[in-house]
């Protein structure tokens, strides 16, 4: 009966007859198949939301609160006795945050530790037979619900704090009922009360890049506020910090009474080949993970959604390849076989009936299995894997013949070839589709997660998306502007007729870890974005380049949590705190070096051809393709514009002489612009392409001793395995190894150092 009812809904999803669905479909060829189709006139799409404070300010009542006199604790910070662990966690940030602060270490308790009697509209709070002044109550609690407060009557990962009294309540949403999934409102209370009220703040990950002002006394003065996030889903991945595993490492036979241990691990094949190529141990990688995370939390970013719109289809060629070869790509060879094994990113036949047959039937045992999930995702899995797009008749019949012209990846023996075709998206779109009626008979109101990415990020000429698919458009990059904009007007076709449309940029993977500053763009990209409908965020990826592209993730995360604020209030808030005395000499440097990403931006290659031939700077291979890239940076970072950058540091450090904290902030930004000086020159260095390489290699030796020092003093300014490893063969060429350049750089008679290119102070 299941089977039946399947094949009826298939039937009706491919109603109309599929294009290519009955002719021959292993006749490979280079020509789109579809119809012409007039391209509907550009439209700017339409405002749906204004952008407004997301913060509401109560009068208060109640009385100041005391957490700390003279370095003697004056509070119990008080959870229920089942409490969230959002609310866990909050109350051990904030232990923490208070311990830093004054030096005090104020208990926790559940509420049940507690003696709590109410008089006069104060509390009288006991702790373990002994009185405490003051009380904080963190999360849902029985105290906090006799006071009107409860999470669940506040927005999806909202807060309220106010004070009662003696008392400071700090309530969240915690929970999502639909699904019960977990939420961090209690926890984003905390955040907010350290940065707001007790001027704490978290530039970038680690002790240095935390500012908590030592007091001895704190106190929060009578408040009543609550906030709750303007976008849903707040995402930014964590790349290579978030990539350490906990393991258990048995007992050691050989030594009597030892025991089990934990042990953190790198799981991240890329950055342990970037350690190697260091020449450094990946156990110190992970030695700084666990200090990466917490900035996150700490941000408030997170999510209310439960969706999944990422590649969906790996391992499909081992499960259906012998059984049903038709269902995926035909290749040049006239072979459907993936061109690399294992494999790991096969491509899909999408106009064949009985794929979509079984996607319809996968994604609805997805839906019934994962009842409080928002999304499954129907997206194709990502390029590379020595596989194409299928050129079968049935899929070039899907292709108007007029779509943009775009060179596509055609592999025969593990060759790729580029041929000139045309964009992907109407045939992505109408296999969406087609799958997207499918599971809608039985589930009309769940989502299907996609991208709109690379090849079908174009909007589609012929079909319009189906209104149960959350589209993820895949676009936006600050270092190439003919790209940036053709992105923005992409995002104004696909905001004018997507129902659920969320911004997945691969944003922070260019531009190579360079000192660079695109803030304005970012804040007016967010707040358009937002006001046209964006209903999430997924940014790919934070790469803990914090002293080079550091500020953009501040900015963002900010946004993120409410668009309404202003990038440059934000960027002046992060000077002050972080730099007190020098914030105007590092505004100055920001602002110079968001000048500098700009003219990068704008500038034409030598070769007239688009820095940005690939969204995302990692699927790049070395050779003729970086150049596209490294030209502008080459041309753009010069000598005398990196001295103008290292004088105005340099000034500041002046400025904080009696600071060392600050100075040390600044020596940060130093060196990740040093890795910039020696980027360029050495980039600068392949593109004169000079017959004599000594040069070159003496550059590429002082280079990596920079990027081992990176590496050692300042492992968040730069994330150096990560650039080693992306490297990857870049200066096969030269004759260069990273091995043989540190064994023979004493041995290799130094050249004058050109002007301008001292090393950091």
């Amino acid at each position: 009966m299941k089977r039946v009812m399947l094949l009826v809904i298939v039937s009706l999803a491919l109603a109309g007859s599929m294009p290519g669905a009955e002719t021959s479909v292993d006749r490979w060829g280079p020509e789109p198949l579809g119809a012409r189709v007039e391209p509907a006139p550009f439209t700017p799409a339409p405002i749906k939301r204004q952008l407004h404070p997301t913060l509401k300010v109560h009068p208060a009542r109640g009385n100041e609160v005391v957490l700390v006199q003279d370095g003697r604790p004056m509070c119990v910070l008080m959870v229920a006795d089942q409490a969230s662990a959002a609310a866990r966690k909050a109350a051990i940030a904030l232990q923490e945050a208070l311990g830093k602060m004054s030096g005090g270490t104020v208990a926790i308790a559940k509420e049940s530790e507690l003696r709590l009697t109410k008089a006069g509209g104060r509390w009288s709070v006991e702790h373990r037979g002994r009185p405490v002044p003051s009380l904080v109550a963190i999360g849902e609690t029985k105290l906090s619900a006799g006071e009107g407060l409860s999470g669940r009557e506040l927005p999806l990962e909202g807060y309220r704090m106010k004070t009662v009294g003696n008392a400071l309540l700090l309530v969240g949403s915690d929970v999502r009922p639909e699904g019960n999934l977990p939420l961090e409102g209690t926890r984003h209370a905390v955040s907010a009360l350290l940065e707001r009220h007790l001027d704490c703040r978290w530039l970038w990950p680690g002790d240095l890049g935390e500012i908590i002002p030592r007091r001895a006394t704190v106190k929060i003065a009578a408040l009543d506020e609550e906030d709750a996030p303007a976008i849903r889903q707040r995402k930014l991945r964590n790349y290579g910090y978030g990539g350490a595993e906990t393991i258990e490492v048995p007992p050691d036979p050989g030594q009597p009474g030892s025991t089990s241990t934990r042990k953190l691990v790198l799981r991240h094949d890329r950055l342990t080949i970037g350690m190697t190529t260091l020449g450094l141990a990946s156990d110190d990688y992970v030695g700084w993970c666990p200090q990466s995370t917490a900035w996150w939390s700490q941000q408030r970013l997170g999510s209310s959604y439960a969706v999944d719109a990422g590649h969906a289809y790996r391992g499909w060629w081992n499960r259906f390849g012998a059984e049903h070869p038709d269902w995926f790509a035909l290749q040049r060879n006239g072979s459907r076989m993936p061109g690399r094994m294992p494999v790991e990113r096969e491509k899909l036949c999408h106009a064949n009936a009985g794929l979509i047959e079984q996607v319809i039937r996968e994604k609805m045992a997805e839906l019934k299995n994962n009842p409080g999930r928002d999304s499954v995702s129907v997206s194709p899995n990502d390029g590379g894997g020595n596989n194409g797009p299928c050129l079968c008749e049935g899929c070039r019949q899907l292709d108007p013949a007029n779509g943009r012209p775009l060179g596509v990846d055609t592999y025969a023996d593990g060759k790729r070839q580029t041929i000139p075709y045309v964009v992907l998206s109407d045939r992505m779109f109408t296999f969406y589709n087609r799958v997207a009626e499918g599971v809608a008979a039985v589930y009309p109101d769940r989502l299907l997660g996609t991208y709109a990415y690379a090849s079908y990020r174009d909007l589609p000429l012929a079909v319009r998306p189906h209104p149960n698919l959350l589209i993820g458009f895949v676009g936006f990059g600050y270092w190439d502007d003919t790209e940036l904009n053709a992105d923005r007007q992409r995002w104004e076709q696909w905001a004018g007729v997507a129902r659920n449309l969320f911004l997945r940029p691969n944003a922070f993977h260019q531009g190579h870890g360079m000192p660079g500053v695109f803030v304005t763009k970012l804040d007016r990209d967010i707040k358009h974005c937002y006001q046209t409908g964006m209903i999430a965020t997924d940014f790919d990826s934070v790469l803990h380049h914090w002293g080079t592209q550091g500020l953009n993730y501040y900015v963002l995360a900010k946004l993120l949590w409410d668009p309404s604020q202003e990038a440059e209030t934000i960027v002046q808030d992060y000077c002050d705190k972080g730099f007190g005395p020098a914030a105007r000499l590092v505004r100055q440097y920001f602002r110079e070096l968001e000048e500098v990403t700009n003219r990068c931006a704008a500038a034409e290659p030598a070769n007239g051809k688009t820095a940005a031939n690939e969204l995302r700077e990692e699927e790049q291979e070395g050779g003729s393709r970086h150049t596209k890239t490294y030209q502008r940076l080459a041309r753009m970072y010069t000598a005398p514009v990196i001295a103008r950058l290292r004088q105005i540091l340099t000034e500041a450090r002046v400025k904080v002489a009696a600071d060392n904290s600050v100075q040390r902030r600044i020596d940060f930004l130093l060196a990740g612009l040093r890795y910039g000086e020696l980027q360029a020159a050495v980039h600068a260095g392949m593109l004169a392409n000079l017959a004599d390489k000594s040069g070159l290699l003496r550059l590429l030796d002082e280079r990596h001793a920079a990027c081992r020092d990176i590496v050692r003093q300042h492992p968040f300014a730069v994330n150096m395995a990560y650039i080693a490893w992306r490297e990857g063969t870049m200066w096969k060429k030269t004759g260069w190894k990273p091995v043989a350049g540190a064994r023979q750089a004493a041995s290799r008679r130094r050249a004058p150092r050109p002007a301008g290119r001292g090393r950091q102070s």
